[in-house]
């Protein structure tokens, strides 16, 4: 029996699944999930008409409290050009890593990092200014190979760094990025995960360390790690 790794879904910078064979051939890890950039502006509840106060991403409106939200939704890289000087609030997601590869029933590949979290509110743009919005892609997963790290996603001169490859069968240890790729390990093996590099790099937004495979008579791997949490798995990450 044997299974590819599952693949993360499109526009949440979710990592890519391990890989897992019964026999000697290698199964590829599942593809990283691509990421998101989302921008909203706020306006004014008299003013009961959805107008867009900037063009780029797709449109939509919804209200909380006492304020209309314009959001701008980038599925893929573009531009944001307001209209008039405003002050936006943008979450920006970046791509997450793949899974790594499984050759055997032993040693099983790992999950990938999800991409690294960035919220900022109340930023400053200027009228007429376009400014590039870049969506990272997810992390590739290959066969025989540690996964993939997904890449960056950018706004407004903010990054979220792409998650950490997860471990294949062949090589134990995550990769790190925005949230660090899961660890593979053999019989007896215990390995740590990728590093969760995206606020000790970039001095904001979330990211966590892969989990830890576990050493028992088969290797337990470890997750990616989350935005909101470390990736699971045996002991902790270091």
């Amino acid at each position: 029996d044997a299974n590819h790794g599952g693949n993360g879904k499109a526009n949440t910078g979710g990592g890519g699944g391990g890989s897992y064979s019964t026999h000697t051939d290698a199964y590829r890890g599942g593809k990283g999930g691509s990421g998101i950039v989302i921008v909203r502006v706020p306006q004014n509840l008299k003013n009961t008409l959805n107008i867009p106060k900037a063009t780029g991403g797709i449109i939509s409106y919804y209200t909380l409290g006492n304020i209309n939200y314009c959001v701008h939704t980038f599925l893929d890289s573009g531009s944001f050009i307001p209209e008039s000087s405003l002050q936006v609030d943008y979450l920006i997601v970046a791509g997450g890593g793949s899974g790594g590869s499984g050759g055997n029933l032993d040693n099983e590949g790992a999950g990938g990092g999800a991409g690294g979290l960035v919220f900022i509110s109340g930023h400053p743009v200027t009228d007429g200014s376009p400014y590039t919005i870049t969506v990272g892609a997810g992390g590739s997963g290959n066969a025989g190979t540690r996964g993939g790290n997904g890449t960056n996603s950018s706004a407004f001169t903010f990054v979220g760094m792409g998650g950490g490859g997860g471990a294949s069968y062949n090589d134990g240890h995550g990769f790190s990025g925005g949230n660090g790729g899961g660890a593979s390990g053999g019989p007896g093996t215990s390995t740590n995960g990728g590093l969760g590099l995206q606020n000790s790099q970039q001095g904001y937004g979330q990211g966590n360390p892969g989990g830890k495979s576990q050493a028992i008579d088969y290797g337990v791997n470890g997750g990616g790690g989350g935005a909101s949490q470390a990736g699971a798995g045996y002991g902790s990450q270091d």
